[in-house]
């Protein structure tokens, strides 16, 4: 039997999604969602749009300025 993915909270999972690809859309994020790396079931597309809002990730600019800060944040940790 496949092992399931340890569960985390939507939010963390579409921050670690935007982390790492920030050009994703609202649906390819609600993919990802639904895909067995994360295993989240009966997502709809306003309901990943309204979650980006209430992050405050719902532009792709927001999306790419929060990928550099968590990029820039795990440079410093190496140093």
């Amino acid at each position: 039997p496949a092992e399931r993915p340890k569960k985390r909270s939507i939010e963390d999972a579409v921050r670690a999604i935007i982390a790492d690809n920030p050009l994703l859309n609202s649906r390819q994020i609600k993919e990802r969602l639904l895909g067995r790396d994360y295993g989240f079931e009966k997502l709809g597309r306003f309901t990943i749009y309204s979650l980006l809002r209430r992050l405050g990730l719902n532009t792709r600019e927001k999306r790419l300025y929060y990928a550099w800060q968590q990029e820039k944040k795990a440079h410093r940790a190496k140093q």
